[in-house]
């Protein structure tokens, strides 16, 4: 065997500490919004990215959302194709041959971007993401309190959508709840606290005012509840994740309220 022939040791070690590290190479796609595991999306897709979600390389393909105050984000969730493309007609200079309606799924997996080549006019590129387990260590009895309580404040914000009258279609809510699927369990407060984020940051957004909504509740402005779907997911701790559910659960019932009591004043 001659030394060309013979095995490189040191790409190989590193390749092997590299899958127990649970890194792997991906497709990374930067988005307008930041997605949560269990959460759709749909879009009208370049061709570009048609092929991308239509390959059979098997890469994975991961999704970023805008980076926010000059950082870039590293956190990602993993995304799958969920329904076979809907192809558009052809319209020259809006929609070139190629061009569908697609209906993405973030996967539960959350990932770190640990490397991402340079920008390029691809649609995506080359990445390393590691897997990350947010609530491998178990928590504290306080995080878990915290997380606990999240049940019965969702609970009464569900209740003041629904009589605000901010669900888009009849089955708005119960369309995103079977979306997520079950709330986590207090034990796994990480993924309730991302859970919580999905269900009051959903796609399609809440907001838009029903037919049944007066000209007073329009005036408040149709933001439901304010986006911390980044922040929840690029948190650094449980803490700061709880936080920011918290946070924005507190401040779209408020809102909420506000929109209630206007309704019954008119």
């Amino acid at each position: 065997m001659c030394a060309a022939d013979e095995p490189d040791m040191a790409l190989l070690a590193s390749r092997i500490a590299r899958v127990k590290s649970g890194e792997f190479d991906c497709k990374c796609i930067t988005l307008r919004q930041t997605l949560l595991p269990g959460q759709r999306l749909r879009l009208t897709a370049p061709p570009e990215m048609v092929q991308l979600f239509t390959a059979t390389d098997e890469l994975p393909i991961v999704v970023v959302g805008v980076q926010e105050r000059g950082q870039r984000p590293t956190r990602a969730v993993e995304v799958t194709l969920d329904a076979a493309p809907l192809y558009k007609p052809v319209v020259p200079g809006i929609h070139p041959e190629g061009t569908a309606d697609l209906v993405i799924r973030a996967r539960r997996r959350v990932v770190d971007v640990v490397q991402l080549a340079e920008a390029s006019p691809s649609v995506s590129r080359p990445a390393r993401a590691r897997s990350v387990d947010l609530d491998a260590a178990p928590a504290s009895a306080e995080v878990v309190a915290r997380a606990e309580a999240l049940s019965v404040v969702v609970q009464q914000w569900l209740k003041l959508v629904r009589r605000a009258c901010r669900e888009s279609t009849p089955t708005h809510l119960d369309d995103v709840l079977a979306e997520l699927g079950p709330m986590p369990d207090a034990e796994r407060p990480n993924a309730r606290a991302l859970w919580v984020a999905g269900v009051i940051n959903p796609l399609p957004p809440l907001g838009a005012p029903s037919s049944k909504t007066s000209s007073k509740t329009v005036e408040i402005g149709p933001s439901v509840a304010p986006e911390i779907r980044p922040s929840t997911l690029m948190a650094q701790t449980v803490e700061a994740r709880l936080s920011s559910v918290e946070v924005g659960l507190a401040e779209s019932i408020r809102v909420l309220r506000k929109s209630v009591d206007t309704e019954y004043d008119a």
